[in-house]
Formats: C-alpha cells, structure tokens, sequence
C-alpha cells in the first residue's frame, strides 16, 4: 500500500473536508479514519462509493449525542477564547486509556502536538463537527466492505454507537480492542 495522510485543517464544513479528502486520494483507494477522521470517511464513502474500496473506522460515531454535543459547544467557545491549555487538561483524560494518564513522555507528546497546532485548525475542526453532526442516514448508502475498530475504554464513543454503525452498514465487521481507550 502507499498509505497518504490528508490533513483537515482548513476547512470548517464536513462537505469541504470530504472534497479535500477525496481530491487529494487516487482514484481508487482504501480510506481510514479515526474519531473526526473516521466521521469525515463515513460521508466520504456515501458521496464517492465507486472511489473507496474498503472503508475502516476506528472509535467514531453516527449518532447525535446531546451531551457531547454541548461538551463541544463548551470547547469550541473556551477556544474561541484562548484557553487551548485548559481544554486540553480538561478533556484530554477522556481520549486516553486511564493507564496512559500516568505516562508521562505520552503526555509531554501530546501537549507538544497541541502546542504546536494552530488553535485556529482546531475551532475550524469544532465547527465542522457542529455543523453536521449525524451520520445516520449516511449508513445505509456504504456499500463497500467495512472494518470498524473499537477500543473498549473509550470515553468519548461507546461500544454501543460502534454497533449502531456496524448495524447500519451492510458489509460492516467490528472489532473490539480491549483495554485501550478513544
């Protein structure tokens, strides 16, 4: 494989981060997105079937979630603010296994990596997601052969929603991670 990174920093809507996703993909690829990415490659795979020859989702969801939903709303105006530490020492003990919360080179990373995005890349990113939040309908129109990765322990999207997502697309496999976290 020649696997490729599109990076979704640009663009504020879920329809302009599938455009870039698809422009910047040859022609015929596999597509895998986690979390944010893995929400993107659900649209991606309904708008442009005949493009994506497998699909994997790995710890994302489909469902409307009210709670997270203004989790969201709470991260994107604390951004908007400038307080990208506070959320980030807020809201980072969710994305991480417990057991990694006490690691701390993994953390040093992580906040190395936030410090170093532009905070302005992750309120796009916020936006985008509260723009068009449900997946749902988008399901029934992948048809190509899906794996969805689970971890067990991840705070942000139950094992549940991953199997409303199995459920609703026909060729969907899903694999549970034990013991890892988003």
């Amino acid at each position: 494989v020649d696997p490729r990174v599109v990076v979704l920093d640009d663009q504020t809507s879920r329809d302009q981060m599938v455009e870039h996703v698809l422009k910047e993909a040859p022609q015929q690829f596999i597509l895998a997105g986690n979390s944010m990415g893995g929400w993107v490659a659900i649209k991606a795979a309904a708008t442009a079937p005949e493009r994506i020859s497998k699909l994997i989702l790995l710890n994302t969801w489909a469902s409307p979630d009210p709670k997270l939903n203004e989790i969201q709303k709470d991260i994107l105006r604390d951004l908007k603010n400038g307080f990208v530490d506070q959320v980030l020492s807020r809201h980072l003990p969710f994305a991480l296994h417990p057991k990694s919360l006490s690691n701390p080179d993994l953390l040093a990373k992580l906040h190395s990596m936030f410090e170093h995005c532009k905070t302005g890349v992750l309120i796009n990113q916020m936006e985008a997601i509260l723009s068009d939040y449900d997946s749902l309908s988008l399901l029934p129109k992948i048809t190509m052969p899906t794996l969805i990765i689970h971890g067990r322990e991840d705070q942000l999207f139950p094992t549940s929603e991953q199997e409303v997502i199995q459920k609703g697309i026909k060729n969907a496999q899903l694999k549970i991670i034990e013991k890892c976290g988003h």
